[in-house]
């Protein structure tokens, strides 16, 4: 592997409250080249396979514009530092 510099995408876990505390809050390193537009859909999909009940699974399988829990991608790009 190469030891040169690269940018990259790190998904991490933040909470408020030690009841939702983790102990490695990096969820995932993606490959900087993806857009945010897959980024987003990525941290939708990731959160929703750790934090969402089976009904709600369900209900993002059928039909994902129901998601309340997550911004739309016009949103999105505003919070990316």
């Amino acid at each position: 592997m190469s030891a040169h510099a690269k940018s990259a995408w790190l998904i991490t876990w933040q909470w408020m409250g030690e009841h939702a505390h983790v102990e490695d809050p990096v969820v995932a390193v993606l490959n900087y080249r993806l857009s945010s537009k897959t980024v987003l859909d990525i941290v939708e999909r990731t959160y929703a396979a750790m934090a969402y009940s089976r009904a709600e699974k369900l209900a993002l399988a059928i039909d994902r514009r129901a998601n309340p829990k997550f911004l739309r991608h016009r949103h999105w790009n505003k919070l990316i530092l």
